[in-house]
């Protein structure tokens, strides 16, 4: 939470560290994104599904794409006063290191 709203997202079948926890702790694990080009069912026993594909067991956004589904939700949202799309920037720093070896400077 050091960036952004502070909000807090956890989607166990969907997330490898979410999905870690929720095996650890014995929390539900609910699909709600299939694969794409296969069967509305992905075998979350032994990891989550971390790709873009298609919404399943989401309400009204079932079968939408990824692309569609987050105009489709954030249109939602933003109807309701509840959100709206927003960009965050997460620049870090970063150091750049030289090393020579090997150089004689003569005066």
């Amino acid at each position: 939470m050091d960036y952004g709203s502070g909000a807090v997202m956890a989607v166990p079948a969907h997330d490898q560290r979410d999905y870690e926890f929720a095996t650890k702790y014995g929390l539900n694990i609910q699909q709600v994104i299939r694969p794409a080009d296969d069967s509305a069912e992905y075998d979350l026993s032994s990891e989550a599904y971390t790709e873009k594909g298609i919404l399943v067991n989401s309400g009204d956004f079932d079968d939408l794409d990824f692309d569609m589904a987050f105009k489709a939700i954030a249109a939602e949202l933003q109807s309701k006063g509840k959100g709206k799309i927003t960009i965050n920037y997460r620049l870090r720093d970063w150091g750049v290191s030289v090393s020579v070896t090997g150089v004689h400077q003569s005066r």
